[in-house]
């Protein structure tokens, strides 16, 4: 009886007393109301009404016997313990046992020679006794009682069709032979208990829920409950004497044979809740000015910044004050007179303003022009991008800037392939004909070549070079002008080879072929023309004319979304126009509020980057009659109708798409020397690699499920080391459990140079964390780490080198950046500081030895704490450096454990300061 029951000693209790007390017990956790209890072996069995504390037990009924004092109780503890019914049988059985003198206890059947006649034999486990007369027990006597009525209706099973008709009399069938594939099941309104009662009134109402899942249909086969199956309802119709159920499979046992009868149980899914209250707005990026409505270009006065024009599209100077409106009113000259840095001078940057609180109130201007340092404020010459809303006097204001990279180097000189010559010639096709080059060209074997009269452009002749020696041309003609003639000034340059040949021209009859589409020009039938071989014309920049010919299958059965791109414009983007339904609009930033005005075009569009679809009643129907700020990734599909007004009919975001979920650790391979971000970055292979580390992060963070496994993205050593020009940034959090590390060369960092006009490695957002691992780090205007608003960056094995205007790492806005446990590194640049920690921002390094090269310089303090935490457990710094050592202001916290005083213990050679509540622990 182990596990069933519980015995306890020194328990007492008085005669007529419910109160069961014990010396030491734990009830609380061993016993259960409704639970049976005997006290010093008696057969008579008292009903436990509650659980008091561990040591005290309330009976249902006083204790009719000898009061217990230190005695033992025996406590039925198998879970539900007896019913209420049980224990009243339990009372008679009680009571016939009175008058016996002898009661025996057991389990199983009692032995013969166990008592006398008279005797009583209980059996605790079967709930039933046994009375020994003339020598033998009898048969055993139940203390349970009879089974319950099954639930629900009972109905009858038709295997034999899976039609969604009337089934029949009692009759329910379903409409696939497949459990998994049922999806409809079709009932009838009679069931099959006695009397064969109308239960539609009943299942009728299975509807009712205001869920999407009505409830939960229950099919037990009578008599064998372990053969069921087990439904979600979605849908229920009413039909003429029987009901078509629309389900959903969710579990099932055993099988339900043809004619087999079953009970059907229905429980009820709640009506769906009221929709949430709108979270609070997140945090704004970008520093904050406030808004001056006054137009003249004068100092704007601490903290705002002002426009030259009222009307924000003809803006063309902003004077921003030293000193922005956060508190205490920081000077941040620095930053505004770097946003003309980029050496592109015709577009230096976007600067975006917002008004706080109210994004959709924005302007948007490039940087066009030299920023001029006023003293104590800065003009800035700009050209206007895009706005929405607008803004009131004193609005706070926030100010965000994307830089351009610097303009390229100037390529090489290129070849010279014209000239002039003095030779007297009269063109004519076949011979070999010279011509005395005036200036020597660099004309090559093979080379098709126009040699044009100057004084007569019909007077020409073309060919192939077949020798450029000393200054003369040597030529095969091929073609002449219609009259050729004399002449001794000419003038020969580089020709286009031969086009290929169209198709045939012309309307055919219908080709059966083809599917009935008219075979010929088509320029008549539709937005596709047809060629006369049933070729249709695609896209294709490789060859001469920007599109090739192919048959209809090879295109449909290309890649999905690569058929037509079509760039983003301002105002009007014409994809009406395009020769194939499937349509990629590249670019952003952009206001789009027309997809052209083509009649009757239905379009499945993807967008590669963030425009903004304005939303109208009429030639722009969206949904949710409200402006779409699309993602790279997002898909809709649009028609337009009769009078060119286009309709959004689905809109599917990149962030409902469904995710892969991983079933073991993953790797990808990026290889920026031969890859592309067109491949699947599953092999390392210039076919199958990634070209860049961002196409990388966008598929693990965006497509992904890690479901409790690792990914690691790695920079392929096959495609050999060298420069990366861009990093990678992360703005959503991981889905599923599992580390994703970005790996290079971990053994030595500098083979995999990541080197930016902006940040190399940027994280995001509370649940967004990333490993990196084995690279050297450098930028021209970018932080090296910067992990903000919650993101989470975890390095190792890098080497920092320089950043002209920014830190190596950058924790902010609740941002953290961990050291990976056993990972030394090294510093070989300067910058203006090893680190930053603003708003929250946390670095916590354990202990390791961090290399230093080349004595860097910072142009602020190793360590800038501006209300952040920074954590250093016994960090050894071995190397020297320039500059302040440590910056701490605004409760900033820096914790060096013991391991050294701040003054001395960091990389620079002069001292620091704390301010406005800073610590150093």
């Amino acid at each position: 009886m182990a596990g069933q029951w519980l015995e306890t000693s020194g328990v007492s209790i008085a005669n007529g007393s419910r109160t069961l007390t014990a010396a030491s017990a734990l009830w609380l956790v061993t016993a259960n109301p409704g639970n049976g209890a005997s006290l010093d072996g008696g057969i008579k069995f008292y009903e436990i009404e509650s659980i008091d504390a561990n040591d005290q037990i309330t009976f249902r009924k006083p204790f009719a016997e000898t009061s217990v004092v230190g005695g033992t109780v025996l406590i039925d503890n198998r879970g539900n313990g007896y019913t209420p019914a049980e224990f009243t049988l339990i009372d008679k059985f009680n009571k016939t046992l009175a008058a016996q003198t002898d009661v025996f206890t057991i389990s199983g059947t009692p032995s013969n020679t166990l008592g006398a006649d008279g005797s009583i034999a209980f059996d605790p486990n079967a709930r039933a006794y046994y009375q020994k007369i003339s020598g033998a027990w009898s048969a055993a006597v139940s203390l349970g009682g009879a089974d319950g009525i099954d639930s629900g209706f009972k109905v009858s099973i038709d295997r034999l069709s899976t039609a969604m008709a009337d089934p029949g009399n009692t009759k329910m069938r379903f409409n696939s032979a497949t459990f998994a594939a049922i999806t409809a099941i079709a009932i009838d309104d009679l069931a099959a208990d006695f009397g064969n009662p109308d239960v539609s009134g009943w299942f009728n109402t299975w509807g009712a829920s205001t869920n999407a899942v009505k409830g939960t249909l229950i099919l037990q086969k009578v008599g064998s409950v372990s053969n069921y199956m087990i439904f979600s309802i979605t849908a229920v119709t009413d039909n003429a004497g029987w009901s078509q159920l629309g389900v959903s499979p969710v579990a099932s046992g055993g099988a339900l044979a043809n004619n087999e009868i079953c009970t059907a149980s229905f429980i009820r899914a709640g009506n769906k809740g009221t929709d949430g209250n709108d979270g609070i707005n997140g945090i704004n990026t970008g520093i904050r000015w406030q808004y001056s409505s006054t137009i003249t270009m004068t100092d704007p006065g601490t903290g705002l910044l002002r426009f030259n024009n009222a009307s924000f599209a003809s803006v063309t100077s902003i004077a921003i004050s030293d000193l922005c409106s956060l508190a205490s009113n920081p000077d941040c000259s620095a930053w505004s007179l770097s946003w003309d840095d980029s050496s592109n001078l015709a577009h230096r940057g976007t600067l975006t303003i917002k008004k706080s609180g109210a994004e959709q109130n924005f302007v948007q201007y490039a940087i066009t022009g030299p920023s001029i340092d006023q003293g104590t404020w800065v003009q800035l010459a700009v050209t206007y991008v895009a706005s929405g809303g607008s803004f009131t006097n004193l609005d706070q204001l926030y100010c965000d800037f994307d830089r351009t990279g610097n303009a390229g180097t100037n390529g090489s000189a290129g070849t010279t392939l014209q000239a002039t010559s003095t030779s007297t010639r009269t063109p004519t096709i076949g011979p070999t004909q010279n011509w005395a080059m005036v200036a020597a060209a660099d004309f090559a074997f093979g080379q098709r070549v126009r040699v044009v009269d100057n004084g007569n452009v019909t007077n020409y002749a073309m060919g192939l070079v077949t020798s450029n020696t000393g200054g003369v041309l040597t030529i095969t003609v091929d073609e002449t002008g219609l009259v050729p003639a004399s002449s001794s000034s000419w003038t020969i340059s580089l020709a286009g080879n031969t086009g290929a040949t169209g198709p045939a021209g012309g309307l055919g009859a219908l080709s059966a072929a083809k599917g009935g589409i008219p075979v010929g020009d088509g320029t008549t039938f539709g937005v596709v023309p047809v060629g006369v071989d049933g070729t249709t014309p695609n896209a294709d920049s490789t060859k001469p004319y920007g599109w090739d010919w192919a048959a209809r299958d090879a295109i449909n059965a290309g890649p999905y979304w690569t058929s037509v791109d079509v760039p983003a414009t301002v105002g009007v983007t014409d994809i009406s126009a395009a020769i194939n339904p499937y349509v990629r609009i590249t670019g952003s930033g952009v206001n789009i509020t027309s997809f052209g005005t083509g009649i009757g075009r239905l379009r499945f569009v993807e967008f590669t980057g963030t425009v903004n679809l304005i939303y109208n009643g009429t030639s722009m129907i969206l949904p949710g009659l409200a402006n779409i700020m699309t993602q790279a990734g997002d898909k809709g599909t649009f028609v337009s109708d009769g009078l060119g007004n286009w309709k959004c009919l689905s809109w599917t975001p990149i962030s409902f798409l469904p995710r892969e979920k991983l079933s073991s650790n993953r790797t990808y391979f990026v290889r920026f020397a031969d890859g592309s971000d067109s491949n699947t970055g599953r092999s390392n292979t210039a076919g199958g690699g990634f070209l860049t580390i961002q196409k990388a992060l966008d598929v693990v963070y965006g497509t992904l499920d890690l479901g409790g496994f690792d990914v690691t993205i790695q920079v392929s050593a096959t495609a050999g080391g060298g420069l990366i020009t861009s990093g990678g940034s992360v703005t959503s959090p991981q889905v599923g459990k599992g580390t994703v590390t970005l790996l290079g060369d971990a053994t030595t960092p500098s083979n995999y140079t990541i080197s930016t006009s902006g940040g190399c490695i940027v994280v995001s957002g509370a649940g967004s964390v990333l490993n990196v691992r084995g690279f050297k780090l450098t930028s021209s205007g970018g932080n090296l780490l910067q992990a903000t608003f919650g993101g989470r960056i975890n390095y190792g094995k890098i080497e920092f080198g320089a950043t002209t205007s920014q830190y190596h790492m950058r924790a902010d806005n609740a941002g953290g950046i961990g050291l990976i446990s056993g990972d030394n590194y090294s510093i070989s640049g300067s910058a203006q500081g090893h680190m930053i920690l603003l708003s929250y921002g946390l670095v916590s390094l354990p202990s390791q030895t961090v290399t230093i090269t080349g004595t860097p310089a910072w142009g602020a303090a190793f360590i800038n704490c501006q209300g952040g935490q920074c954590s250093l457990y016994s960090m050894t710094w071995s190397g020297a450096a320039t500059g302040q050592r440590y910056l701490n202001s605004v409760n900033g916290v820096i914790n060096t454990f013991g391991a050294g005083t701040a003054s001395t213990y960091f990389p620079g050679n002069s001292n620091g300061s704390n301010s406005t509540g800073a610590q150093q622990v």
